[in-house]
This record gives C-alpha cells, sequence and structure tokens, in this order.
C-alpha cells in the first residue's frame, strides 16, 4: 500500500531539524524515501509540503533546488539546553574540539598511531554559497614507514554539531558531503548522558555505519574520557586533484608552507 500524503507530511515534521536548520529538498526526499522505504515522487512530495506550509509548520527557502525548514513556535517548542543561557553552542564547542583533535584522538584512533599531524579551523574558509563546503576542522596526516617506500597522506573532515543539532540524517549527509574533498569525514556529536535526543542515537550510528562515516560522541566537552568513537571511517576514493585543489583553496600561505614542510621531514 503507497504511504499517503500526509504520512509524507508527517514523516516530514519528523526529519526536519528542530533548530530550523533549512534542508535541500533534494536531500529531503531521500530521507524520506529512507524513512519510508518507498519512492516519493517529485508531485507528491510537493503536495506534502505545500500542506505542511498552509499550516504554518514549515517555511520555504527558494534558490539551490528549494529548501525546507521547521517553523519555531516558541509557545510548542520550548528551548532545549542549545537554546538556555550557558548552553553548549557550536561556538563554544569549537575549542574542545581542536584540543581533542591536537591530543587525544591522535591516540584513540588506529588510523592516526604513529602519524604526524596538523589540524586547521576550516569553518570560515573556502567559496561562499557552495552548499556543505565547510568542514568545521580538516585535519592533515602523514605516515612514514620504515620500510615501505613513499609516505601516506590523508585529508580528515571534521563536521561539529550540537546537542539538537545532531540529531537528524542532515548531520551525516553534511559529513558525507565533505568527503568530496577528503579522504576520510566524520560526525562529531554532543550529546550529554540523558539526553532527549539519545532515542536518535541508534539511528545517527547506523546511518554512519552505512556511509562509512567516522562517528564521535562527546558527553561532555570538557571531559574528553567520555568522547567515544563509535565508528572508525573508511578511506574513500576522492581523487588527488580534488583534495590538492581543497587545500590549495581553504588553507592560508602560513598553513600550506607547514604541510610542505611536514612532508619534508620536520615535525609537527
Amino acid at each position: 500500500m503507497p504511504v499517503s500524503i500526509e504520512d509524507i507530511a508527517k514523516q516530514l515534521l519528523v526529519l526536519l531539524p528542530d533548530d530550523g536548520t533549512p534542508v535541500l529538498n533534494r536531500v529531503m526526499r531521500v530521507m524520506l524515501a529512507r524513512a519510508l522505504s518507498a519512492d516519493i515522487d517529485e508531485a507528491r512530495y510537493r503536495e506534502a509540503r505545500e500542506r505542511l506550509s498552509g499550516r504554518g509548520q514549515i517555511g520555504l527557502k527558494q534558490g539551490q533546488g528549494g529548501q525546507v525548514f521547521l517553523l519555531q513556535r516558541g509557545a510548542r517548542k520550548p528551548a532545549g539546553r542549545d537554546g538556555e543561557a550557558g548552553a553548549w553552542t557550536e561556538a563554544r564547542l569549537m575549542p574542545c574540539l581542536k584540543e581533542y583533535l591536537e591530543g587525544p584522538i591522535r591516540r584513540n584512533l588506529d588510523i592516526l598511531r604513529g602519524a604526524k599531524c596538523l589540524t586547521y579551523d576550516t569553518s570560515s574558509l573556502g567559496p561562499t554559497g557552495v552548499q556543505w563546503a565547510r568542514p568545521d576542522f580538516t585535519l592533515i596526516s602523514v605516515k612514514q614507514f620504515k620500510f615501505l617506500p613513499g609516505i601516506e597522506f590523508d585529508v580528515h573532515s571534521f563536521e561539529l554539531k550540537t546537542e539538537s543539532g545532531g540529531a537528524s540524517d542532515l548531520a551525516v549527509f553534511e559529513a558525507l558531503a565533505q568527503t568530496r574533498f577528503t579522504n576520510f569525514g566524520y560526525l562529531v556529536w554532543h550529546l550529554p548522558a540523558g539526553s532527549k535526543y539519545e532515542k536518535k542515537l541508534a539511528g545517527i550510528e547506523k546511518q554512519c555505519s552505512q556511509h562509512d562515516i567516522g562517528f564521535i560522541r562527546a558527553r561532555d566537552p570538557k571531559q574528553f574520557d567520555t568522547w567515544d568513537i563509535l565508528i572508525e571511517p573508511a578511506r574513500k576514493s576522492t581523487p588527488a586533484s580534488e583534495i590538492d585543489l581543497f587545500l590549495d583553496e581553504r588553507l592560508q600561505e602560513a598553513q600550506r608552507r607547514q604541510i610542505r614542510l611536514l612532508l619534508d621531514g620536520a615535525p609537527a
């Protein structure tokens, strides 16, 4: 029995991020098809979307094929911990993730053990107007071996999400999209113990596994022994030319020089 327009509308509301982050229409159709185990054609999706828009439950944006977002209703959707004073916003989480990438992860992640690494904040670098083109952090790893010739040079992209921001498939798709420029992609989700979003954890973990994306859960941002690597990523077959262009466009000259020195054998 085919899913109804109302079924599509109800599932669309479930999939939209609580914080009002817009989702591309083409991405939402993929998410709906996966959630409902059914093909969602453009006409039926459009009807469900317009039904929700007419009820005042979602908003619509033009450009890039169109986007949808959940309308914020203060009376209906009280702010969670992300919206409270002193909450762990993405801006507050960024220094914690930087410290984690510069230390603990290099001891706990197999593919980084023994590597020399450089970590860069790339959240505000690169072209504007391109969907999901700015990883929050980019990590460069270089391994040299005792007997094998050459080096192993890898680029890792990290997408950071707040407690509410990581609670949808959209977070996984964003981390996945960034691997078009890198060898490995990771989703880092601040999900405290006892969070109301813990019910989403198994689903997000499954999505990361299906797409070979690394998945890191941070319970307490300041206590790195509460950070768990739930899934290690698989290497993507990203063309070397794309990675080279990504580094050239995203990094400053001083950072590019650091990489050249690292490749020449200088300490990280």
